[in-house]
């Protein structure tokens, strides 16, 4: 899971921060956490998306403008690939069963598409010969 850590310094008097992000530098964006300290984190991050981060402060008086922004890009996950994988036994016969096994980097499950598998041809009725 990916998500962005935020702290910054404490402002006299402050009770409140609101932390907003925006995808634009400059902007004020969209009010992502709201908290009594100094410090948020951000779970609704996208890797490898740049994000603009700014605060404001209130108290009872009312809420600051918003901060010098900085910047973040979320790093992007690591490609998920299958390493390997190999059928036992690796000729399959109809009716047999199948064992699959495989391996994976930077993966947690694997889905399998596209699976078939095939009905029992119908016999005809009647004495085997």
């Amino acid at each position: 899971m990916s998500y962005v850590s935020i702290t910054w310094s404490a402002s006299v008097g402050a009770t409140q921060y609101t932390v907003y992000r925006s995808l634009v530098s400059g902007q004020r964006g969209s009010a992502v956490a709201s908290v009594p300290g100094t410090s948020a984190v951000d779970t609704t991050v996208v890797p490898g998306t740049t994000y603009w981060y700014g605060v404001t402060a209130s108290n009872v008086v009312g809420q600051s403008p918003l901060s010098l922004q900085a910047s973040v890009t979320v790093p992007a996950l690591p490609a998920q690939t299958i390493t390997s994988f190999t059928a036992s036994p690796s000729s399959i016969v109809s009716g047999a069963l199948v064992t699959l096994a495989w391996a994976t980097a930077n993966a947690t499950s694997v889905r399998l598409n596209n699976v078939v598998v095939e009905p029992e041809s119908p016999r005809p009725a009647g004495p085997t010969p």
